[in-house]
């Protein structure tokens, strides 16, 4: 965490133009920015050196390698066997990322299947990993809010920290 509170206001800027234009290139975030290349680039590496750089929706991406049904997959572990059940979802391709969650259940999953049929296959190899006991899937029926980060990043950048 120590990371996030050393970002200075050019990777502010960086963040709140990848957010804007994820696929903006770094002679563009220069110009944009009104820096020298190499000082662009040099925040860039540093910012994802640093993990604080996030991969944009890769929704279409799903679609275009015939994954278009995406779900959200709560999992319960068995007490003390979360890492096991994390290995275990780490295991399949399908699984897309892991959350802790605090309430009900203990796990939510992303995970991306080609049909119905292939995501009922996927939540039953869910099920059978060592220390699942039980999970509850909902489809996405249609992003209408998709991840975003640059209100929060607006919002910092104007000193309500």
């Amino acid at each position: 965490m120590d990371s996030v509170r050393t970002i200075d206001g050019i990777d502010t800027g960086i963040l709140m133009l990848l957010e804007e234009s994820p696929r903006e290139t770094v002679l563009g975030l220069a110009r944009r920015l009104a820096l020298a290349r190499n000082t662009v680039q040099a925040h860039l590496d540093r910012l994802e050196r640093r993990g604080l750089l996030s991969r944009t929706s890769n929704r279409a991406l799903l679609e275009a390698i015939g994954h278009p049904i995406l779900a959200f997959t709560t999992v319960e572990a068995a007490q003390g066997r979360l890492r096991e059940v994390v290995a275990g979802l780490a295991e399949l391709p399908e699984v897309l990322d892991a959350h802790a969650t605090l309430g009900e259940g203990d796990l939510v999953c992303r995970v991306a299947a080609r049909s119905a049929e292939h995501l009922y296959d996927v939540v039953d190899k869910i099920l059978h990993i060592p220390g699942v006991e039980r999970t509850r899937s909902s489809l996405a029926a249609r992003e209408l809010l998709p991840l975003r980060i640059d209100p929060l990043l607006q919002e910092w950048a104007h000193g309500r920290r």
